[in-house]
């Protein structure tokens, strides 16, 4: 099975390890300790491999990130000769004469002055989200694609509905190798017009590049749905990438990826209530937010691990629990089997070879496209009642 954990570029050292320590403690000090936080909070701690409520510890620089930083603002503002030249015309006006250079005060007025300075010289000024977006276009033919980039961005603070400026954005990343920008830009895209052809194909790309060839074909078999014959060329190389890694596609999925709900008692899968009914289920899964939220989850190494396992467990394989809650490897093994024994004999075998298949290769993310699968996810529901009923006690 590939690996979901992030590639790393360069060996972690002992400084990485105390910045991401000192950034988790800057960020506590704005958010409280929401759900949202405490993932957030666990991912950094997994991939850096620090204790994040080890304060005090080996981790611990004991550094006020927030002063540092703004220390750091401070001093490259006053690196620059034209800010250093305005700054200049600022003292003749009087502007730091009540402020003694060097204290918080005179920091936080040359930050102020450094805002007016910045919106004089912004090259960006006065442009219309429209005005953006064609010269990002212009910059694309140009190759200037960080360029790009930074004018569909501005673009997009002006106007965050306009699906097109994000798949623009898509491309851009696409052509500087930032394939999983790419595919956040085309899943936000869609999520504001689903019809968009165009973010489908970018998605299909960033996915081909990525060797998601599964994902990689359902994306392109729906830009083609959506636009016939126009991108078959593209479908068939993801195609036959798929072929010859031994994926097996179901086509037409579309959407975000994230993990399928599980109804029932005693503690369910994150983000889905207990008891909630099939059909709503189904709903909850289609809901930008609900797959925003898991795709947010599935970030934090634990909880993907604990997932994938979980759904290989449900389709006949080895078990773990999810973090906090019931662990299916816990169960009576007699009982475990007899479960998967009856969820098996009620699946096709050669549907439930494949989607073994597809989640071994593509990872959790696969398991999405069988949402719309009656079948499969009836099947799944069933087999975690099966698993949580009675069983409360298996919970820590």
């Amino acid at each position: 099975m590939a690996s979901r954990t992030p590639e790393v570029k360069r060996p972690l050292t002992d400084v990485d390890r105390k910045l991401a320590f000192s950034f988790l403690q800057y960020f506590k000090t704005i958010f409280e300790n929401t759900d949202d936080v405490s993932m957030m909070s666990a991912a950094l701690g997994g991939l850096f491999d620090i204790d994040t409520t080890g304060t005090g510890g080996v981790h611990d620089a004991q550094i006020d990130l927030h002063t540092v930083f703004k220390n750091a603002v401070s001093a490259s503002l006053e690196g620059d000769d034209k800010f250093k030249a305005f700054v200049a015309l600022l003292q003749t006006k009087g502007y730091f004469k009540d402020v003694t250079e060097g204290t918080p005060e005179y920091a936080e007025r040359l930050e102020k002055a450094r805002a007016k300075f910045d919106q004089r010289n912004n090259p960006f000024a006065g442009m219309t989200s429209d005005e953006l977006k064609v010269k990002g276009n212009g910059l694309m033919k140009e190759q200037k694609y960080k360029e790009a980039i930074a004018h569909y961005t501005k673009a997009i603070e002006l106007d965050k509905s306009n699906h097109i400026l994000y798949a623009n954005r898509a491309a851009a990343h696409l052509h500087i190798n930032d394939y999983n920008s790419a595919v956040v830009d085309c899943e936000t895209s869609l999520s504001i017009n689903s019809k968009y052809a165009k973010a489908y194909a970018r998605l299909g790309t960033a996915y081909y590049y990525m060797e998601k060839f599964g994902l990689s074909v359902d994306a392109y078999e729906n830009a083609n749905r959506l636009e016939a014959g126009v991108y078959e060329d593209d479908l068939k190389a993801a195609k036959d990438k798929a072929a010859a890694s031994g994926v097996t596609t179901t086509g037409g999925a579309g959407g975000m990826a994230g993990f399928p709900g599980m109804g029932g008692g005693g503690g369910g899968f994150p983000g889905m209530p207990p008891g909630m009914d099939f059909g709503a289920a189904m709903e909850m899964m289609k809901d930008p937010k609900y797959q925003t939220m898991m795709q947010s989850m599935m970030s934090n190494p634990e909880m993907r691990k604990a997932a994938m396992e979980m759904t290989q467990n449900m389709m006949g394989g080895g078990g773990a629990g999810l973090p906090g809650g019931f662990n299916p490897a816990a169960m009576d093994p007699a009982r475990a089997a007899a479960l998967r024994q009856e969820f098996e004999s009620k699946m096709d075998p050669e549907k439930l070879k494949r989607i073994r298949e597809d989640v071994a290769a593509n990872g959790i993310e696969a398991f999405q496209k069988y949402a719309d699968d009656e079948e499969v996810m009836k099947m799944s529901q069933d087999m975690m009642k099966g698993m949580y009923s009675g069983n409360d006690e298996g919970a820590q």
